[in-house]
C-alpha cells in the first residue's frame, strides 16, 4: 500500500522466503473518493489506487551502472599510491629547504 508522498519510493517482492529483489518504483496515488482529503495524517485505505513502474525492463542498465568492488578496489589503490607520492614529494621539498636554511645558518 502506498501513502501521498510516497513516489520515488522502491517497491520489492519476495523471491523466496529469504531474499527481496528491487521489482519497481512507486509513481503515484490516487485517494478513494469517498475518503476524506489526508492533510494532517497521510492513509492509504482499501480501494485507494497505486501506480508503480517496473524496473525489469532496465535491469541490465541498472545492473552496468553499478562498480563492481574491483572497481573500488582499483580507485582507492590508485588514491593510495598517488597519496603516498605526493607526501614524499612534500617530505622531500622539506628536506631540501631545511638544508638549505641550515646551510645558510
Amino acid at each position: 500500500m502506498v501513502v501521498p508522498g510516497d513516489s520515488g519510493g522502491l517497491f520489492w517482492k519476495n523471491t523466496n522466503s529469504m531474499s527481496w529483489e528491487l521489482a519497481g518504483i512507486h509513481m503515484d496515488y490516487v485517494g478513494d473518493p469517498y475518503q476524506p482529503e489526508f492533510s494532517t495524517l497521510p492513509a492509504s485505505v482499501f480501494g485507494a489506487i497505486s501506480y508503480s513502474a517496473d524496473l525489469a525492463f532496465y535491469r541490465n542498465e541498472i545492473y552496468s551502472s553499478i562498480p563492481e568492488p574491483k572497481e573500488y578496489a582499483l580507485v582507492f589503490g590508485l588514491f593510495a599510491l598517488a597519496f603516498v607520492f605526493f607526501h614524499r614529494q612534500m617530505q622531500k621539498k622539506r628536506r631540501q629547504q631545511q638544508s638549505t636554511t641550515a646551510i645558510h645558518s
